[in-house]
C-alpha cells in the first residue's frame, strides 16, 4: 500500500474553489504525466472521444468535421475532434491545436448545449493512493473577436471525485473571455488521493447556457494531464551552485547533487540517465542518494547525456505514477581523441606532406609524431587538414602518430600508432612535334610522353604568347588557341604536368622541346544576308553563297529547314530565327564556313467575326481582328472597306471577306456573312445550351445581333439570384459567379433590346452542361 505524505506548502489542496487558473497549478516539482491526453493527430475527421481518450465520455453528440477546411461545424449540443477549428463564420476558422508537436494535431471542439451541464467525464485508474497530483487542461474561447459577445462567455467547472462521488477537489474557471486571437489558457487544480484510492473521476461542467442566441459559449480543449506533485527538488553538477550543463572528457567521473524540500515522511531518491534527449530514461542502480558519482558510457563522438533525480515516499519510488522529477542535467562527453596520419605522395624535389584525418574529438588538435627515432609536434589541426613535415624527404620515409590532444584538453597519450609512408614520385617526361595547319585555323601539335600518367597538362610559347593545354592523352594531337597566318611558327615546350594524384611538373630537360608548324592556304566563304519571309512562303533556293579563294572543293548548307543543296522549306519550321550555315571543304583539307540567320515571320490569324443576323436596311457593325492593316471585299454596302470595323447597310444577305496584314507584311483572309432576315423580331434568337469546359467551343452564353441597343442581358439561378448582367451586345456569361464555377443545370435569362426590327423582350432558360 503506498505511503501517505504531508507537505506543509500544500495543506490547502482540499479547497474547492479558486478564482484564477495558475493559482491552482503545482508549486513544487512535477513527475512524468500519468495521463496525457492530446487527442492524437491525423487528417480530418478525428475519431470520437472514446477512441482518443481512454475512459472518457460526453453527453454531446459527435459530428465528423472533414477536410483540410473542416466542415461541417458542430451545432448546439455537438462536438468534433479536429486538427483545425471548423468553418463556423463566428469562430477562429482553421486555428490549430495547442500540442504543437505535429502540424495536424487534434483538439476537442465543443458547441455548448442550450442547457448548462456536464459535457466531459473520464475515469482515471492509474493513480497511487496517498499521493498529490496536478490536473491541468488547456482551454480556448474559439469565438472570433470580430463577433463580440458581452456578458456571455464559457465558464467551466472541473471536479475530481472518488468513484463513490466524494469530491476531492473542484475548480471554476470563471468567464473565459474573448481575444483578438485564439488564446490557449491552462487551467488546473491539485488534489490528494486518500490511502487505497487509485481511481478517480474527472468531470467538466458547462455553467453557461448555449443555443443559437448564445454565440460566445463554444470552446476548444487540449492537452489534459495528470502529473504527480511533490516537494521542490533540483539537480546540479555542483554542490554549491546551480550548474545544469557540463562538458567532460570521456572516462572521467562526475558528481551529481540533488536537493529536496520537506514533504515526504520517508523520502527515497532515484537517479535516472537518458541518451536520447529525455525521450526514454534508465534507472541508475544503487542511486538512492542526494549525492551520486557516475561515469558516462563510452562514445566515439561528442555525445550529450541527461540525468535527473526522482523522489517519492520510499514505498512508492518504484512507481512512475507516484514520483516527481528534478530539472534535467545535460552532460556533454568529449570522446577520447584519435586520428590517422596518411602520407601524401610527393613530387621529386618538393617538401613532404601528411594528411590528418579520421579525427575523433574537438578541433583544433595537437599531435606528436616520429620518424627514425626523432619526435616532432604539430598544433592547430582540424580533421582533413594536411601539413608539411619539418625535415626534407629525399626518398620514401615512414612517419608514426604518437599522441593527440583536442581543444577541450582531452588527451590520448597511448594512440595505437599507425605508420604511414611518404613516397617520392618521379617527374613526367615527354615532348612535342609539329606538322601543318590551315590558314586562319587553330594550330595543332602532337604530344608524346615517355613517363607519367595521362591526361597531361602542358604549357608552351610561340615566342610571343604562352598557352596552357589540359587533358592531353599519352600520345595525341592538341590545339593551340588563336589563328594561323600565312607564316610558319615554331613552338617551345615550357612545362609538363601529369595526373599521378600529385600532379608533378617538369620544367626543363624535355625529350623534345620544340615543334615547327607549316601553314597551308584556306578557302574564303562569302554568304549574303537572307531576306525575311512569311511562314506561308513557298520553298525557295538560297543563293549568294560560295568560295571566293578559287581553291577547289565542295560546299553545302546545314541548318533547320534547309537541304544540303540550299532549298529552304518554311513548312518544316515555325516562326522564328534560324541559323543557316554554308560550309566549304577544300580538297587540300582546309575549310571555311559562314552562318546567316533566316528570319521567318508568323502569318496572322485573320478573324472576320461571327455571322450576324440583322433586319432589312439596318446598319451592321463589322469587326475584324488579327493584324494591323485590313481590306474588306466586296466593298458593296460598306462605309469604308479599308478599316478594321466598317459599317454595312443590310439590303440583302451577303458574305464579306477580309484580308488581314500584320506589321511584318504577312497576310491571311477570313470571311463572315451578314444574314438579312425578312422575318423580323422572331429572327432574334439565343442558344438554349452552352458548355463552359475551356475547349474554345460554346464556352460562353451570349448572342450576336447586329445594329441593336442592348438594355438588359441578365442571368439568374433557380433561387432568383442574379449571376450575370450586361448592356454590351458582345457580352456573354462564362458560367461562373464571383469566380466560382456554377453547377450544371438550367438558368433563367432576360433580354431587352431596341433593334431595327423593333423592341424585343425575351425570357427563357439556358442549360449549362459541364
Amino acid at each position: 500500500m503506498p505511503v501517505k505524505y504531508f507537505c506543509a506548502s500544500l495543506l490547502f489542496i482540499s479547497l474547492y474553489q479558486i478564482s484564477w487558473s495558475q493559482a491552482n497549478l503545482c508549486k513544487g516539482s512535477l513527475g512524468d504525466p500519468v495521463v496525457n491526453i492530446t487527442f492524437g493527430h491525423g487528417p480530418n475527421p478525428g475519431p470520437p472521444l472514446s477512441s482518443v481518450a481512454k475512459g472518457a465520455s460526453t453527453t454531446l453528440t459527435y459530428i465528423a468535421s472533414s477536410g483540410t477546411l473542416p466542415m461541417p461545424p458542430p451545432n448546439d449540443g455537438e462536438y468534433s475532434i479536429s486538427n483545425g477549428v471548423p468553418a463556423n463564420p463566428t469562430w477562429f476558422f482553421r486555428a490549430p491545436d495547442h500540442t504543437a508537436t505535429a502540424w495536424d494535431g487534434y483538439m476537442a471542439i465543443y458547441n455548448a448545449s442550450a442547457d448548462p451541464g456536464e459535457f466531459y467525464k473520464q475515469t482515471i485508474s492509474t493513480l497511487c493512493g496517498s499521493t498529490t497530483y496536478e490536473f491541468a487542461a488547456w482551454v480556448a474561447n474559439i469565438l472570433d473577436s470580430n463577433k463580440r459577445v458581452e456578458n456571455l462567455h464559457p465558464d467551466i467547472s472541473f471536479s475530481i471525485e472518488q468513484t463513490d462521488g466524494i469530491v476531492l477537489a473542484k475548480f471554476d474557471t470563471g468567464p473565459i473571455g474573448q481575444s483578438n486571437y485564439m488564446n490557449w489558457i491552462q487551467y488546473g487544480l491539485y488534489f490528494t488521493t486518500p490511502s487505497g484510492v487509485e481511481t478517480v473521476v474527472l468531470r467538466m461542467v458547462n455553467n453557461t447556457p448555449g443555443g443559437q442566441g448564445n454565440l460566445g459559449n463554444d470552446i476548444a480543449i487540449d492537452d489534459i494531464t495528470f502529473r504527480p506533485c511533490g516537494p521542490t527538488i533540483t539537480g546540479s553538477f555542483s554542490n554549491g551552485a546551480a550548474v545544469d550543463t557540463l562538458t567532460i572528457c570521456q572516462g572521467s567521473s562526475i558528481d551529481l547533487y540533488g536537493t529536496a524540500s520537506s514533504g515526504y515522511v520517508t523520502p527515497a531518491y532515484l537517479w535516472q540517465f537518458s541518451a536520447d534527449s529525455g525521450k526514454s530514461w534508465t534507472d541508475i542502480p544503487s542511486s538512492n542518494n542526494l549525492h551520486l558519482m557516475v561515469t558516462p558510457p563510452a562514445t566515439t563522438k561528442l555525445t550529450q547525456f541527461q540525468y535527473r533525480m526522482l523522489t517519492a515516499e520510499s514505498a512508492n519510488i518504484g512507481s512512475g505514477s507516484c514520483r516527481v522529477a528534478s530539472n534535467r542535467l545535460t552532460l556533454i562527453a568529449d570522446p577520447v581523441p584519435a586520428a590517422r596520419l596518411t602520407g601524401i605522395n610527393t613530387c621529386y624535389g618538393d617538401p613532404g606532406k601528411i594528411l590528418f584525418s579520421e579525427a575523433i574529438g574537438i578541433s583544433p588538435f595537437t599531435i606528436s609524431y616520429s620518424n627514425s627515432g626523432n619526435t616532432y609536434t604539430k598544433s592547430g589541426l582540424a580533421n582533413g587538414d594536411s601539413f608539411y613535415i619539418v625535415i626534407p624527404v629525399l626518398d620514401t620515409s615512414f612517419f608514426s602518430l604518437l599522441t593527440i590532444t583536442d581543444a577541450n584538453g582531452c588527451a590520448n597519450p597511448a594512440v595505437a600508432a599507425n605508420s604511414t609512408p611518404i613516397n617520392m614520385v618521379p617527374l613526367p617526361q615527354g615532348g612535342i612535334t609539329g606538322g601543318q595547319g590551315c590558314e586562319q585555323d587553330t594550330a595543332r601539335l602532337i604530344f608524346h610522353a615517355i613517363h607519367g600518367l595521362p591526361p597531361f597538362r602542358i604549357t608552351l610559347t610561340d615566342g610571343v604568347s604562352n598557352f596552357q593545354v589540359d587533358g592531353i592523352p599519352l600520345n595525341g594531337t592538341f590545339s593551340i588557341p588563336g589563328q594561323l597566318n600565312t607564316n610558319s611558327k615554331v613552338y617551345t615546350l615550357l612545362s609538363i604536368t601529369d595526373s599521378n594524384g600529385v600532379g608533378c611538373t617538369r620544367g626543363n630537360n624535355f625529350n623534345s622541346s620544340t615543334a615547327a608548324l607549316a601553314v597551308i592556304p584556306s578557302p574564303k566563304v562569302r554568304f549574303d544576308s537572307l531576306t525575311p519571309i512569311c511562314l506561308d512562303h513557298t520553298i525557295f533556293l538560297i543563293t549568294g553563297a560560295g568560295d571566293t579563294s578559287g581553291i577547289a572543293g565542295t560546299g553545302f548548307f546545314s541548318g533547320q529547314g534547309v537541304s544540303s543543296g540550299g532549298s529552304f522549306d518554311p513548312a518544316k519550321v515555325s516562326a522564328g530565327i534560324y541559323p543557316i550555315t554554308y560550309f566549304f571543304q577544300a580538297n587540300n583539307g582546309c575549310a571555311d564556313s559562314v552562318t546567316k540567320n533566316q528570319v521567318v515571320y508568323t502569318v496572322p490569324v485573320a478573324n472576320a467575326g461571327p455571322d450576324i443576323l440583322a433586319c432589312l436596311n439596318s446598319n451592321i457593325q463589322l469587326n475584324a481582328t488579327g493584324g494591323s492593316v485590313y481590306l474588306w471585299s466586296p466593298s458593296r454596302g460598306l462605309s469604308d472597306p479599308s478599316v478594321q470595323s466598317p459599317v454595312a447597310t443590310g439590303i440583302s444577305t451577303i458574305t464579306y471577306s477580309v484580308e488581314v496584314t500584320n506589321n511584318q507584311g504577312c497576310s491571311a483572309t477570313d470571311s463572315m456573312t451578314v444574314i438579312i432576315s425578312p422575318l423580323g423580331k422572331p429572327a432574334y434568337t439565343v442558344p438554349n445550351v452552352f458548355t463552359p469546359n475551356g475547349d474554345g467551343k460554346n464556352d460562353c452564353f451570349g448572342f450576336h445581333w447586329g445594329g441593336i441597343e442592348l438594355q438588359e442581358f441578365s442571368v439568374y439561378n433557380r433561387w432568383g439570384q442574379m449571376l450575370f448582367h450586361s448592356k454590351d451586345p458582345s457580352g456573354c456569361w462564362d458560367g461562373t459567379f464571383r469566380g466560382v464555377p456554377q453547377d450544371s443545370g438550367g438558368y433563367v435569362y432576360a433580354i431587352r433590346a431596341i433593334t431595327p426590327c423593333g423592341n424585343i423582350s425575351l425570357k427563357g432558360t439556358v442549360l449549362l452542361i459541364r
